[in-house]
């Protein structure tokens, strides 16, 4: 065998050689990382949620109340779901956590008729990263059908006086880290809104909330059956957080559901709450509120819409017989 055929073999041997280990190696690390032991826990839960946070108060601020005040030149009958909280929150919590934002950190204050002339102002979360806004107020004046909306907004280093429409958004200079009183000053001068009118009224209003009620039980698909078996007198209410009716009628609900918790549980059922859909369809609901009476598990009477207070309580005094 010739010199130059041996050295030929060697050098495919040792190419060979090399190439196993290569490979073994890759191997070796691709079976160490699969060892390792998986982290099961969320990735950095802090950063979601200051994401999820950011995000949605930047579609609050800068989306939805644009959106709103849309609806409204076309349907001015809707002009509460600027003031109401309650849109606010279920129209956030179809995109992101309901633990993302709290909603007590939020507060609306009325100044002027909400029927003609207006300035409604927002106060806002503290903004913690730009372009969050720390104050917002929409203008409303029906007679000229004219409407806008303006924010004090975080930029770098410096705050903004901002308008934002569904169209764009406008700059309007720097300004002050300025307080409620001192924005609501600069929106009357930008306007040149005649500020004996807005202070006709002053109303602060705060989010519709469940919790303001007491001797109320909270009724889903999961508990319906069980409570209207396990009490000799039940009432259901079905309701929802965006019903003008609705809250009129909880309050209500709630002082009968105290004066006569003794002898009658009174449920109450979101029909858009999370996971609630079967006992909505079963008991056809299409209205709200909607009552049902029970009695030993058995349906004695359906009411459909707003009522009287003292009509109420004669049915409550009637379920009692």
């Amino acid at each position: 065998m010739s010199s130059y055929l041996i050295f030929k073999l060697l050098s495919i041997a040792v190419m060979l050689v090399i190439l196993l280990i290569i490979v073994s190696g890759k191997k070796s690390n691709k079976q160490e990382k699969n060892t390792k032991p998986v982290d099961t826990s969320e990735d950095k839960p802090e950063a979601n949620i200051f994401l999820y946070k950011r995000t949605g108060l930047y579609r609050l601020e800068y989306k939805l109340i644009p959106l709103y005040l849309d609806e409204i030149k076309k349907s001015p009958e809707n002009t509460n779901k600027l003031y109401d909280l309650s849109y606010w929150e279920k129209d956030i919590e179809m995109f992101w956590p309901s633990n993302s934002i709290n909603w007590d950190d939020f507060s609306c204050e009325i100044l002027g008729d909400i029927e003609t002339q207006c300035l409604i102002v927002y106060e806002f979360p503290e903004p913690f990263d730009v372009p969050l806004a720390k104050y917002g107020a929409v203008y409303i004046n029906k007679p000229e059908q004219s409407y806008s909306y303006y924010t004090l907004e975080l930029s770098y280093n410096k705050y903004v006086l901002g308008s934002t429409s569904l169209e764009q958004h406008l700059n309007f200079g720097s300004r002050e880290n300025l307080n409620k009183d001192e924005f609501i000053a600069e929106i009357i001068t930008t306007l040149k809104i005649d500020n004996s009118i807005l202070q006709n009224k002053r109303l602060i209003q705060k989010k519709f909330s469940i919790s303001d009620f007491i001797d109320l039980t909270e009724i889903t698909d999961d508990n319906y059956n069980e409570f209207i078996h396990d009490n000799q007198c039940a009432i259901v209410c079905f309701y929802d957080l965006i019903s003008v009716h609705s809250k009129i009628m909880l309050p209500v609900l709630s002082d009968y559901a105290t004066e006569f918790k003794d002898r009658i549980k009174v449920g109450i059922y979101d029909v858009y709450g999370i996971g609630n859909e079967t006992v909505r369809e079963n008991n056809k609901i299409t209205a709200m509120p909607t009552f049902l009476f029970f009695k030993n598990g058995l349906l004695e009477k359906k009411h459909i819409g707003i009522c009287r207070k003292d009509d109420l309580k004669k049915w409550f005094e009637e379920l009692c017989l």
